[in-house]
């Protein structure tokens, strides 16, 4: 492998970790999404236990639920 394709590998591998760093901190940039981790520290809870404390539908509940487990 010569040096130009070393450096794009090398690129391509800090730019995949840079979007995967910039989801887990988008994911944990709303409140609500940090308030759900910290409520499952406790252990495993239906999406009703998780969105009782929390003025918004289960559709809204499922889809923070969902960009958490995408980051």
């Amino acid at each position: 492998v010569d040096h130009y394709s070393r450096v794009f590998i090398v690129n391509q591998m800090v730019e995949d970790s840079n979007s995967r760093l910039d989801a887990l901190f988008a994911s944990l940039s709303d409140q609500t999404r940090r308030a759900i981790l910290l409520m499952l520290l406790d252990g495993d809870l239906t999406v009703r236990e998780i969105a009782a404390p929390f003025e918004m539908s289960l559709a809204a509940i499922s889809k923070h639920i969902q960009v958490l487990a995408k980051a």
